[in-house]
């Protein structure tokens, strides 16, 4: 996702809230299944600022179709961030 309209510590600091989000709604849709969860939220350095999210998840119990959840998941925190950080300010570009 591109986006321009903060400076980058604040898309950073709202990157942070992020990450914490998609491990969130991670945790309340597998719950005590999870065994490892590895988010990754960057930042680029040029403008407009890209924000990408990577994410590592692993299961107790592998599941059939846990890749289309977690896209799902994905949105879901990508939507809150950008409505979060409309709030502050921030546009999407593109």
């Amino acid at each position: 996702m591109r986006v321009s309209g903060l400076p980058r510590e604040k898309v950073a600091e709202l990157s942070s809230w992020l990450a914490e989000r998609i491990e969130e709604l991670i945790e309340e849709r597998w719950g005590e299944r999870v065994e490892l969860v590895e988010v990754r939220v960057d930042v680029s350095e040029e403008w407009p600022h890209v924000v990408k999210a990577e994410v590592n998840v692993r299961l107790r119990y592998p599941q059939k179709g846990m890749g289309e959840e977690l896209d799902r998941i994905l949105e879901v925190a990508f939507r809150e961030f950008m409505r979060k950080a409309s709030e502050e300010g921030l546009e999407p570009v593109g």
